[in-house]
């Protein structure tokens, strides 16, 4: 009868860091993963390079005066971004039923802005709050999907070389808007 520890040192040290970075993730995401792995017929496929706050100080410096938020450097010095899909199998078929990714460092290349912001109706809950000004406001892409910008790491008002504002929006695929 086999321990614990010698059936983690059977599977390929590769195999070990990346189920080590799901269970960290996993932490982070409410334990949806871990949920998911209950069922069967729920397959995934799970990607997440390694991070560095180096990475992280690089990117500031190719964009400065522009910072990245605290909690996203901390996320991306762990993982510098992450994919993970998951499918239902269906007989012999597989079907794609979900995607959570957010883009490397490298990946996250400044956006046009310019006309792509849209007030919300009066009666809605942020109906009050100032659309961002494309000529103060920078955004990055935080993820992709399909080649299609889907979050925006967007930084408003930079005042003296410090941000003002700096916030993650997500694109309304019904209006092609922020």
């Amino acid at each position: 009868c086999g321990s614990q520890d010698e059936a983690e040192a059977s599977i390929p040290a590769k195999r070990r860091i990346v189920r080590g970075k799901l269970e960290v993730f996993d932490k982070l995401a409410f334990n949806v993963f871990s949920y998911l792995e209950t069922f069967d017929e729920v397959s995934d496929e799970f990607s997440a390079p390694d991070g560095s706050s180096a990475l992280c100080n690089i990117w500031e410096g190719k964009r400065t005066p522009h910072v990245l938020p605290y909690d996203v450097k901390g996320f991306m010095a762990m993982f510098n971004g992450v994919s993970l899909k998951w499918s239902v199998d269906m007989g012999s078929d597989s079907m794609p039923v979900g995607e959570i990714l957010i883009n490397k460092l490298d990946a996250m290349v400044e956006v046009e802005l310019s006309g792509q912001f849209m007030k919300p109706p009066d009666d809605a809950r942020d109906s009050k709050l100032p659309l961002p000004d494309p000529l103060l406001t920078v955004g990055f892409e935080l993820a992709k999907s399909a080649d299609i910008t889907v979050g925006l790491l967007l930084h408003s008002e930079t005042i003296h070389g410090k941000n003002i504002s700096c916030e993650v929006w997500f694109k309304d695929e019904t209006t092609s808007t922020w």
